[in-house]
């Protein structure tokens, strides 16, 4: 339920307010309300045909070099788009060096990572998938296997210009990342107006999450 204002603060949303005297409930509230309409970019404009082949693509463990995991085995949806393990398991059955963040509300975002190195969805969707401990294979390979199989070669050809490459297979994940978003939570209603929907305790973690905490 947090993800959203998670997600925001990880864009910019402390460089805002660490130069404020005093929380500003308005401020706050307008940083933190969701957009209308989610972001896309204009080169990589939303297709419902894409982010149904980029959603197909996201759960096919042939993106694996052992072809024994997926986008999805480190970004869950039953566990919030991330995994219950402090650190992930990756395609070597080794535990990765880090946790796997969840992917919901990322549209925005302009740094990705947690050391913030990645700036669009499309860079980010490549480097699980020839990242040796994690996917492990190259995005070659992955073109070649998915060459093979009619059905994605007919989806890409029709949706594509240049049908299957590296290039298009990123976009199409990256275009259905784009679509997760969290559901509504009572911080959503506070941001709405009504001071009564988070308790004063959580009002108080929000302004030391933001000003002292940083």
């Amino acid at each position: 339920m947090g993800h959203f204002f998670l997600q925001l603060i990880c864009v910019g949303t402390i460089a805002v307010f660490s130069q404020l005297g005093q929380p500003d409930d308005q401020k706050l509230r307008d940083e933190f309300r969701r957009p209308d309409v989610i972001s896309f970019p204009e080169d990589a404009p939303y297709s419902p045909q894409v982010a149904a082949l980029g959603k197909k693509l996201f759960f096919d463990p042939r993106l694996s070099g052992a072809q024994n995991m997926s986008c999805a085995s480190c970004h869950n949806p039953s566990f919030g788009w991330e995994t219950p393990a402090a650190r992930t398991i990756g395609a070597m059955n080794e535990p990765l060096d880090r946790h796997a963040p969840t992917i919901e509300n990322l549209a925005e975002a302009k740094r990705l990572h947690w050391d913030g190195k990645v700036g669009s969805l499309e860079e980010q969707a490549s480097q699980p998938i020839t990242h040796p401990k994690e996917m492990n294979n190259t995005i070659d390979d992955v073109v070649e296997r998915l060459l093979q199989i009619p059905e994605y070669k007919s989806w890409f050809e029709t949706l594509f210009d240049d049908g299957i490459s590296g290039g298009t297979i990123v976009r199409s994940i990256a275009t259905y990342e784009r679509t997760l978003r969290s559901g509504h939570a009572p911080f959503d209603d506070w941001i709405n107006g009504d001071d009564d929907a988070i308790s004063q305790q959580a009002r108080a973690g929000l302004d030391l999450f933001i000003f002292k905490a940083k």
